[in-house]
């Protein structure tokens, strides 16, 4: 009985050909295999993408905020160097005025 056994599972199995290099298994994990580097190179494609898009959208948001704060700080500049020149535009005219009351009581020095 034993040799029936043996003679049977030589003829399902060649003793050249191992049972997981058959093409029941070969075509599958080939398959699979060439799915998963596809997929591999388009998850790739798709990060190198993205970054470069967020990169691209960081630098223009960096651009607008940077030209903003400039135009605010002009804005500001300006207020205050107007503000400057009136107070000394004011104490020039007090400056004058104080003279011009000393020199009419005579103590113009």
């Amino acid at each position: 009985m034993s040799q029936s056994i043996t003679a049977a599972t030589a003829l399902t199995q060649p003793a050249s050909h191992p049972r997981w290099r058959s093409i029941e298994w070969t075509l599958p994990l080939l398959i699979c295999a060439l799915l998963l580097v596809v997929m591999a190179v388009f998850a790739a494609l798709t990060y190198a993408a993205l970054r470069h898009e967020s990169i691209r959208a960081a630098e223009a948001r960096t651009d607008n905020v940077a030209q903003q704060l400039a135009s605010l700080l002009d804005v500001s500049m300006q207020r205050t160097l107007s503000d400057a020149r009136q107070a000394v535009s004011g104490d020039a005219d007090r400056l004058k005025q104080l003279k011009d009351g000393l020199k009419n009581l005579g103590l113009d020095g």
